[in-house]
Parts: structure tokens; C-alpha cells; sequence
């Protein structure tokens, strides 16, 4: 009896076979498309919510007759906000969820790209141009302005240092697979991601470019007066997406290259990198302080509002 008891068991015995790694990333790729499609419908209550807060902060009146073309450019950036962050983070945790079933320990660090999505993101948020309404009545500043009206120039010096840092771990990464690494795979990798950190950078500059040109249809000082300083908000984040994408394909890169990746890498370079990595990370220290201390953009009301009527200055 016993043995054809254990003869029963065996013959309906059911084997699964070993799922691949990369199956576990698919219920964060669902989740994150159902939370992108919520997020995507309710883009018109968050820019409304907003409008309501930036005029909070800056003390801007009621854009009046402009509300439509405010309400565009603020669900312009806040649209790239929530892709950039739902993006990132749900590839972020598709790469922790398969590194982790690979036996990787370090996986957490993917955990740094969620706020690169977001700042990123929403810098890439205005690549979408808003629409000039051609026939209806402008008013223009009153004079051409420059980058320095409308961001700090802590903001742009840092900017500045960070946009290099990727240049810097495209060296030290050659430089590591010159010295005939026996892994050259992860330093090839750091070259492929300072290749892309400089493209993103290079694409926001010209955006920088763009967005000083832009020109905005309003109605009345009122509605110029907000399309000033979301002009100065765009600035500050595109100045910031750049800063941001410099630090990552430099800090980052080699802090991940330094801790986990990269080895038999010669004596000099360890010093190399994590000085590196210190500049970068003071750098983007300054440029969140500032940040946060001009939270209201008073700098862009002092520099590039003194000219309109007292109704509209803060």
C-alpha cells in the first residue's frame, strides 16, 4: 500500500519550470501603466490646484483672459513630472526586482534614479511647445533678457560644474578599460551612461535657448506678468534638469562604479573618483538650497518684473 501510495504521488507530480528573472519586473510594469493612466486623467485638477498655489507663492492676481494659456504651460511640466517619475521609478524597480532574484546585493542604488526622473522629467516636461495664438493682442517685455534674470548665478555656476562631470567619468572609464580590466563590461556601461547624461544635457541648454525666445501671447500686464515667471519657473528647471543629468552621469556613475562594479581599477583612480564625487555632490548641495530658499522665485520678480504695473509686482 505504502508503495503504491508513493508511486501515485510521483506519477502526478507537477513541475514548474525556473522562471527567467526578468518575469518578477512585469507586475511593476502593469502597475505602473495603470498608475500612469490615473495620473494622465487627472493632470487638469492637479494644474488647476497649482495655479492656486504658484499664485499663492509669487502673489500674482487671477490670470483672467491668459488662464487658458497658464493652465497649459503648468500641465505641460507637470506632465513630464509624472512620466518621468513613474517611468524611472518603474525601471528602477524592474532592474532591483531582477538583480535581487540574480543574488545582487546592491540593487537599493537603482533606488537614485527616482529623483533623476523627477527633476529630469519635469525639465522635459516643456519640450512641448505652447501654442502662440497668432491675430490676438501681445505685450512684450520690454527689453531682451538673459538667462541671469530669471535664475541665480550659484544656479548656473553649479549648472555649469555639473554639466562637465560626465566627460570625467567617460575618462576614467576608458581609462579603466585601457588598463585591460578583466571585466570591461561595467566600465563600457559608465560609457554609455556619460554618453547619454551628455546628451540630456545638450538638449536642455537648447532648450534654455528656446525658452528665452519664446514669445507668449497675453492680454494685458497681468497675463504678462505670469508668463514671466513661468518663464523664470521653466528656466529654473531646465537649469536644474541639467545640474541634475551633469551629477548623475558623474557622482553617480562612479559612486556605483567605486562600490560595486568596477574592479582591478589602478591606485590613482579611487582618489580620482571619490573627489569627484565630492565636488559633484557639494555642487548639487548649493543648487537645493538655493533652490529651496527662492522657493517664491524672488530673484525673477526683482529682475525681470520691475517694469510692469505695481498691480501685478508682488
Amino acid at each position: 500500500m505504502i508503495v503504491t501510495t508513493t508511486w501515485a504521488s510521483r506519477a502526478f507530480e507537477v513541475t514548474s519550470p525556473e522562471l527567467p528573472s526578468w518575469v518578477l519586473g512585469v507586475p511593476f510594469l502593469v502597475i505602473g501603466a495603470i498608475a500612469l493612466r490615473v495620473a494622465w486623467r487627472r493632470r487638469d485638477t492637479w494644474a488647476e490646484a497649482e495655479l492656486v498655489r504658484f499664485s499663492s507663492a509669487t502673489g500674482l492676481p487671477d490670470p483672467g483672459p491668459d488662464r487658458e494659456i497658464v493652465v497649459e504651460r503648468i500641465r505641460a511640466r507637470l506632465g513630464g513630472r509624472v512620466l518621468g517619475v513613474l517611468v524611472v521609478t518603474v525601471l528602477a524597480m524592474v532592474v532591483m526586482s531582477t538583480q535581487l532574484a540574480d543574488g545582487e546585493s546592491r540593487s537599493a542604488w537603482w533606488l537614485l534614479l527616482i529623483p533623476f526622473g523627477h527633476v529630469v522629467g519635469t525639465a522635459l516636461g516643456h519640450l512641448r511647445p505652447v501654442g502662440v495664438r497668432e491675430g490676438e493682442p501681445r505685450v512684450a517685455a520690454l527689453r531682451e533678457r538673459s538667462l541671469g534674470d530669471y535664475v541665480t548665478m550659484p544656479e548656473i555656476r553649479v549648472a555649469q560644474v555639473c554639466a562637465g562631470l560626465p566627460l570625467v567619468t567617460i575618462a576614467l572609464a576608458v581609462l579603466n578599460v585601457a588598463d585591460g580590466t578583466p571585466r570591461p563590461a561595467p566600465a563600457l556601461g559608465a560609457i554609455g551612461a556619460g554618453v547619454l547624461c551628455l546628451v540630456l544635457v545638450a538638449v536642455l541648454t537648447v532648450l534654455i535657448g528656446r525658452a528665452l525666445r519664446q514669445h507668449i501671447t497675453t492680454h494685458g500686464p497681468a497675463g504678462l506678468a505670469w508668463a514671466e515667471l513661468l518663464r523664470a519657473q521653466m528656466l529654473r528647471d531646465l537649469v536644474g534638469g541639467a545640474t541634475f543629468a551633469g551629477w548623475f552621469g558623474g557622482a553617480f556613475v562612479l559612486l556605483w562604479g567605486v562600490t560595486s562594479s568596477w574592479r582591478g581599477f589602478p591606485d590613482w583612480y579611487l582618489p580620482v573618483a571619490v573627489s569627484v564625487m565630492v565636488v559633484s555632490v557639494a555642487a548639487l548641495l548649493v543648487a537645493f538650497v538655493i533652490g529651496a530658499h527662492d522657493k517664491a522665485l524672488g530673484w525673477a520678480r526683482e529682475h525681470v518684473l520691475s517694469h510692469l504695473d505695481g498691480r501685478v509686482h508682488p
